[in-house]
C-alpha cells in the first residue's frame, strides 16, 4: 500500500505566491543604530507544508525580533494568522496560560495537530522519504535539496526535536536508491563506497551520470535539440512518404487522362 505524505516530494503551493508580513529590528552598537526587516510568511489555510514553514520561520527568527517571553510570541504569532486560521487558533488556545512556556509549547502542537501532522504523521513521512524515486523531470540537485529540506521539516512534526530528523547517512541512502538502477551500478562497479562518499560528493557523481545519460541518448539519435529526435525523423519520413504517394497518385492520373484523349481522337 502506497504511503501518504503529509509533505509530498512535489510542493503543494506556490511558493511565490505566499503573503508576508514586515518586522523591524535594531542593529548595531547605541551610538550608531540602524534598522533592519525581517520577513515573516502569514498563514490561513494552506497544505501542511506551508503551515510547518510558517512556524519554522517564526521560531528561527523569535529571538532576533526580540519577542522572549511567551506572551510576545503568542502575540505576534498570532498577528500572521489570517482568515479562518485565527478563529482555529483561538478555539485551540483558550484554555492554556499565554505566560508561560509549557502554554506556548502546547498551543503550537495544538494547531499542529489540527492539520493532521500528529498520530503516525511523522512515521509515514519518514517512509515515504526512504521510498523516493527521482522524477525525470527533476534533476538530481533539485531531488536532493527538497529531501533535505522535507527532512528539516520532521523536527517541526508535533512533539518531534532535532533528533527525529534522518542523518545524513540515511540522506545519502535515500539519494543513492533514488537514482536510475544504471547510474547506482556505475557507482559500485567504480569501486566507492556510499558510507565514504559525502553527499556533495554523491550528489556531484550522479549529477555526472545524468550528462553522460543525455551524452549517450544524444548520440544514438534519442534527442535533438527539442528533445525529441527520433519522432521529428519518423515525422519526415512520413510526411515525404505521403508526399512520394501524392506524387505518384497524380502521374497515375495524368497518364489516365492522357489514355482518354488518345482514344477520343481516334474515334
Amino acid at each position: 500500500m502506497s504511503i501518504v505524505p503529509a509533505i509530498p516530494l512535489q510542493p503543494e503551493y506556490d511558493e511565490g505566491k505566499i503573503k508576508t508580513k514586515t518586522f523591524k529590528y535594531n542593529v548595531g552598537p547605541a551610538n550608531n543604530r540602524r534598522k533592519e526587516e525581517i520577513l515573516l510568511p502569514t498563514y490561513e489555510k494552506g497544505p501542511r507544508e506551508e503551515l510547518l514553514r510558517m512556524i519554522l520561520e517564526f521560531t528561527k527568527h523569535a529571538n532576533t525580533l526580540g519577542w522572549a517571553t511567551p506572551t510576545e510570541k503568542f502575540t505576534k504569532f498570532e498577528s500572521l494568522l489570517q482568515g479562518i486560521a485565527t478563529s482555529v487558533w483561538e478555539v485551540l488556545t483558550q484554555d492554556l496560560d499565554r505566560n508561560t512556556e509549557d502554554g506556548w509549547e502546547e498551543a503550537i502542537n495544538r494547531f499542529k495537530k489540527k492539520k493532521n501532522l500528529g498520530g503516525t504523521a511523522l512515521r509515514n513521512q519518514r517512509a515515504y522519504l526512504r521510498s523516493l524515486r527521482k522524477p525525470r523531470d527533476m534533476s538530481v540537485e533539485e531531488f536532493s535539496n527538497r529531501v533535505q529540506y522535507i527532512n528539516l521539516l520532521l523536527a517541526q512534526f508535533p512533539d518531534a526535536d532535532a533528533n527525529d530528523k534522518l542523518s545524513e547517512d540515511e540522506i545519502k541512502e535515500i539519494l543513492f536508491k533514488g537514482m536510475p538502477e544504471s547510474w547506482r551500478d556505475a557507482f559500485i562497479d567504480s569501486g566507492r563506497e556510499l558510507n565514504e562518499e559525502t553527499l556533495e560528493d554523491l550528489e556531484r557523481y550522479m549529477t555526472n551520470q545524468k550528462a553522460k545519460s543525455d551524452l549517450k541518448q544524444q548520440r544514438q539519435g534519442g534527442f535533438n535539440n527539442n528533445g525529441n529526435g527520433k519522432r521529428k525523423r519518423h515525422d519526415n519520413n512520413r510526411r515525404n512518404g505521403n508526399r512520394n504517394g501524392n506524387n505518384n497518385n497524380n502521374n497515375n492520373n495524368n497518364n489516365s487522362n492522357n489514355d482518354t484523349r488518345q482514344q477520343g481522337n481516334r474515334r
